[in-house]
């Protein structure tokens, strides 16, 4: 998925500044929808899925897989944008990142995933490990509701605070969900 030329760009001091561009908005929505939904459940499960519950595939998906409270849209939501973005950021950098799709494992489509919002890997070879090799981890903030909190910085706070903890959790997250799935030792780090 194509996701940044949807946006236009500006650095401001240290800051890099995508803003959605107001005449692509449509475009954008429609392009994404498809890939973001695919986040939360793979075609084949959700048709298996819904046709084992004898209902649509749009009925399941709103009754099990959709978040229905605002504040976890919003944060699944940036969390899923910092997920694209990440890859193709990287990939445009000669990089192609593995990025686990955190959500398809979301136990209560009402919570947040735990942990890091997004881990990215990658592996000069895969079979091999190397100096190049390099993990990215995003803290990613979004506000659903009005408040007076500062959620940006909140984000760069808490990611200076907890960044080697909350990624070891993830790491160990990750590996457990992994295991249960019998893909340890087979996931080869593509997509």
């Amino acid at each position: 998925m194509n996701i940044l030329k949807y946006f236009l760009y500006s650095k401001e001091n240290d800051f890099h500044i995508y803003t959605l561009n107001d005449t692509d908005v449509e475009n954008f929505l429609d392009t994404i929808t498809e890939d973001f939904r695919r986040c939360y459940i793979i075609d084949a499960k959700l048709i298996e899925s819904a046709e084992m519950n004898g209902i649509s595939n749009g009925e399941f998906l709103r009754q099990f897989i959709l978040p229905d409270v605002g504040n976890i849209k919003s944060g699944d939501f940036g969390e899923m944008l910092s997920y694209f973005y990440l890859k193709e950021y990287y990939n445009d950098k000669g990089f192609s990142l593995f990025c686990p799709r955190k959500w398809l494992w979301k136990e209560d489509k009402n919570k947040a995933s735990p942990h890091s919002d997004v881990v990215g890997f990658y592996r000069e070879e895969i079979t091999n490990p190397s100096e190049n090799d390099f993990v990215v981890c995003v803290e990613s903030k979004m506000k659903a509701t009005y408040s007076k909190k500062h959620r940006i910085q909140e984000a760069i706070d808490g990611a200076n605070i907890d960044r080697i903890s909350r990624l070891a959790k993830t790491l160990g997250w990750l590996r457990v969900k992994y295991a249960r799935e019998n893909k340890i030792k087979k996931k080869v780090m593509t997509e």
